[in-house]
């Protein structure tokens, strides 16, 4: 299912209704990655019609995908999922759009993506929000509910987890605005305060309804929060050599002479 899903992406997103969705996710991709720099860009996948990757200001644009396709903006490398064929840190900047919903173990992908980046490269991953009412629709109603059913659904708040581990610096982690609130003429601006407010108070509870989530992480070299050494050496350990041990013999000579 690694492209399958994809492809269906990118002729689900050409939905005129859809227009806001993917331009909601370009505008959080974009301000993630709004200093990234480089030579090189992977993007793993197709699933929007019109990636916003291609405004990152690297020199070139690579897009893999399971089959030879002409992509705007980018040059195709047919490659499989599981064994990404870039050498070590030799990518600045990775996207991976719906990639991590379309494979069964998305950890390894994960590990891939960190043996290809450079230091301080940057990772900006786009998924479903498994929490969305909207999206839950979409799983059990409609006529493509088998597709989005058999999609891996992941959270934001797991990925956060899974990059951390990996020892990269969270830069933006964010969910889409309330995509299910209608929109209209506003002239007073009491309705968008009140979408901001319920937004915020969603955000207080854990309740993210935003249908699409935004992770992008920068790859460090040393940990985020250094260990203190906040230990003393004891009074009793004298150096023999360059090394640290303890004596016995000083330690009993001076329980005697106190005696």
């Amino acid at each position: 299912m690694q492209f399958q899903f994809q492809q269906f992406l990118n002729h689900w997103y050409r939905q005129p209704r859809l227009r806001g969705l993917l331009d909601a996710q370009a505008a959080l991709l974009q301000t993630g990655l709004e200093r990234a720099f480089g030579y090189y860009l992977v993007q793993l996948g197709a699933p929007w019609p019109d990636s916003p990757a291609t405004h990152v200001k690297v020199s070139t644009h690579v897009l893999v995908e399971g089959r030879p396709r002409k992509a705007p903006g980018f040059e195709t490398v047919v490659a499989d999922f599981d064994l990404l064929p870039f050498g070590r840190e030799s990518v600045d900047v990775a996207v991976l759009p719906h990639t991590l919903e379309t494979i069964s173990d998305p950890y390894h992908l994960l590990r891939q993506v960190d043996r290809m980046l450079v230091l301080d490269g940057h990772v900006a991953i786009c998924g479903f929000n498994p929490f969305s009412l909207a999206n839950q629709r979409l799983r059990h109603f409609g006529r493509d509910k088998d597709r989005f059913k058999a999609a891996n659904w992941i959270g934001m708040h797991r990925v956060v987890d899974w990059l951390n581990l990996l020892g990269y610096e969270i830069i933006l982690a964010q969910h889409t605005p309330l995509g299910w609130l209608p929109e209209g003429r506003d002239e007073e601006g009491r309705w968008s305060r009140w979408k901001e407010q319920l937004e915020y108070g969603l955000e207080k509870a854990y309740l993210h309804s935003g249908r699409f989530y935004c992770v992008v992480a920068q790859k460090r070299s040393v940990p985020l929060n250094p260990t203190r050494l906040d230990w003393k050496l004891a009074n009793w350990l004298p150096i023999n050599k360059g090394a640290w041990i303890p004596s016995r013999r000083l330690q009993h000579r001076s329980v005697h002479e106190k005696g």
